[in-house]
């Protein structure tokens, strides 16, 4: 807990020979990160013959490209309701292939593409001559409709004479000519009138427009045929590039190759064998690096809220994680915020079926699922405790729920229930900070960044607290506070930026109260319950017949409102408070995500053969 995962830096000496199918097991079983290997002294880089990158975006391309022309074609299948998708969705279809080689693939898709990129080239030729041909018919069609009973020998050039016919919408002849409302059209020289062209011409499009539509349905039939094989290999070539793509990252020499790769304590284990029983003898260098890649490793309670680390910056490795605290006040400053009891209810409600839902075949939205379903029972919980339920609906009704709190009646006890959590929050993060500084030997960091405000929020709390001894032992930690600020500054900035660095005292503060936002979300929420809960009893109240329908139908829609928009606010104000105000004191991220080399496959189920 608060430290990263232990990730070991690997380098391999391993035979040519063997590299590929090294590669091709790294990849379906994802017990590492492949990183670019360095060169080794004494071993001269040779380039090494294999499938080429450029092969493999080609076929790529050409698939990628075959694929975009049959879409239009392919079977419409209407999609499930949205509820139905989000709640109840059914497993993804996957199709069994065989573990393939990236030459077998490679093979594969040019044998497709061999077959049906011709058929599928021939019918699109085809479809569009037949659209030129009907649209160019069209506009002949037009263009003679403007000269019923003319024949069209009259339009005829000769060698001496170009004849031009066309409209023209002004009397200002030669300007009209050179600017404006001239077009020029060309008609096919015929001994016919042109109405009796017209008539040919309609009945060559009725004759297109049968066949564009044979050829459409010919077009669907082999997207209808072709489609999933194609989709499978499209998937396969994308897998056969990433391979390729790792086996341009290590070091060949004569007739071994070096490759290099972050793996997981938990995947060494897993590495070793893979190492051993694809290549026999090899050479293994192991040792844990300062600029290896991050992987949280929390609880799963705590896991969720990795999403709202992820979104500032992931730690460095072997970093401070501060997931474990933001898994405690995430949900709490959330469920401050929004604090109904109903509301609470209602988002793990629904955070569950998503859960149990889309959560199933998607990893990060069963993460979110799960983080929403903690914050909806604080919600809940500090919602019970402020007796909001639905706003103050019981209470009008004659009925007083359980409660401590209510947070439009006792305003200045919340305000000062907010600065005790925010001295809570605070405090913790700048201990976490100050031993986070003292393991790394830096005791000087730690008394300069951490120590002056846990001295200095010592201080006042104990001021707050009483006048006496503790009031006493207060201003002397104030002091102190004050005296450790320029110091510290002086050794780090010199005296100017000593003096200057007092105004930080006001910063802190200011950070401080801007935790007393929790209050004014809280009261927000409850006032506009108190707002729908008032006009949903007055409709009841005034509209005879149907007025408790349309009273109900005011007090669903106007709660909802108010859950999604002080929902939405509760979440990005509690994003601020951590980012700006908490990781402030002691957190920067910095780190990288650990990114496994791994096969990911959304339609293709694998079979080692």
């Amino acid at each position: 807990m608060f430290r990263t995962a232990t990730v070991f830096h690997v380098k391999s000496i391993v035979p040519k020979s063997k590299v590929n199918e090294l590669i091709l097991k790294l990849h379906e079983t994802g017990v590492s990160q492949v990183k670019k290997a360095k060169e080794e002294s004494g071993m001269d880089e040779t380039r090494e013959e294999a499938l080429s990158e450029r092969e493999i975006t080609e076929a790529q391309l050409r698939l990628n490209s075959l694929l975009a022309q049959l879409e239009k074609y392919r079977e419409i299948i209407p999609p499930e309701g949205l509820l139905k998708q989000m709640f109840f969705p059914g497993p993804p279809q996957k199709h069994r292939v065989n573990l393939l080689s990236n030459e077998k693939i490679l093979e594969e898709v040019h044998e497709n593409l061999a077959k049906i990129e011709p058929a599928v080239q021939a019918k699109l030729a085809k479809l569009e001559q037949a659209k030129q041909d009907a649209e160019n018919n069209s506009y002949l069609t037009s263009s003679l409709e403007a000269f019923p009973r003319e024949q069209t020998r009259l339009f005829k050039s000769t060698e001496n004479l170009s004849i031009s016919t066309g409209t023209i919408l002004t009397s200002e002849t030669d300007k009209a000519l050179h600017e404006v409302g001239f077009e020029s059209i060309t008609v096919p020289f015929e001994k016919n009138a042109p109405q009796a062209i017209i008539t040919r011409l309609r009945n060559e499009n009725n004759s297109l427009r049968k066949e564009i539509l044979e050829t459409e349905a010919s077009l669907k039939e082999l997207a209808k045929k072709h489609s999933g094989t194609l989709d499978m290999l499209e998937e396969e070539i994308g897998v056969a590039k990433e391979r390729v793509e790792a086996f341009s990252m290590l070091h060949n020499s004569g007739s071994v190759s070096v490759i290099e790769a972050w793996v997981p304590e938990e995947n060494f284990e897993k590495m070793k064998g893979i190492l051993t029983d694809t290549c026999g003898g090899h050479y293994t260098e192991v040792k844990e690096r300062d600029d290896a890649p991050t992987i949280l490793e929390n609880h799963k309670i705590v896991k969720p809220f990795e999403i709202i680390t992820g979104l500032y910056s992931v730690p460095k490795y072997k970093g401070i994680d501060p997931t474990p605290i933001i898994a405690v006040s995430f949900p709490l400053f959330f469920g401050f915020m929004l604090t109904d009891f109903a509301y609470g209810v209602a988002l793990a409600i629904i955070a569950i079926l998503l859960y149990r839902g889309m959560g199933k075949y998607n990893e990060g939205l069963r993460q979110f699922s799960a983080l929403l379903i903690i914050s909806g029972i604080a919600t809940a919980i500090l919602g019970a405790m402020f007796t909001s339920y639905f706003g103050d609906i019981f209470q009008r009704l004659g009925i007083q729920p359980p409660g401590l709190l209510d947070p439009l009646a006792q305003v200045l006890e919340i305000i000062i229930l907010a600065l005790v959590i925010a001295a809570a929050h605070m405090f913790i993060g700048l201990l976490v900070g100050y031993y986070d500084n003292l393991k790394k030997g830096k005791v000087r960091d730690a008394l300069g960044l951490q120590g002056v405000w846990i001295f200095f929020l010592v201080g006042v709390v104990f001021m707050l607290l009483d006048g006496g001894l503790f009031g006493t032992i207060g201003m002397g930690l104030i002091g102190l506070a004050i005296l450790t600020q320029l110091v510290y500054n002086y050794l780090e900035n010199g005296p100017v930026i000593s003096i200057l660095s007092l105004f930080n005292f006001s910063g802190f503060i200011g950070d401080t109260f801007s935790y007393v936002r929790l209050t004014a979300l809280a009261i927000g929420t409850a006032g506009i319950a108190l707002a729908v809960n008032f006009m949903a009893l007055m409709v009841n109240d005034m509209v005879p017949v149907v007025g408790f329908i349309l009273g109900a139908i005011v007090f669903i829609a106007g709660h909802l409102f108010n859950m999604v928009m002080n929902g939405l606010g509760a979440f990005i104000h509690t994003l601020r408070l951590h980012f700006l105000e908490f990781f402030s004191e002691f957190y920067s991220g910095g780190g990288t995500h650990y990114k496994p080399f791994v096969a990911y496959r959304k339609r293709n189920k694998t079979e080692v053969v």
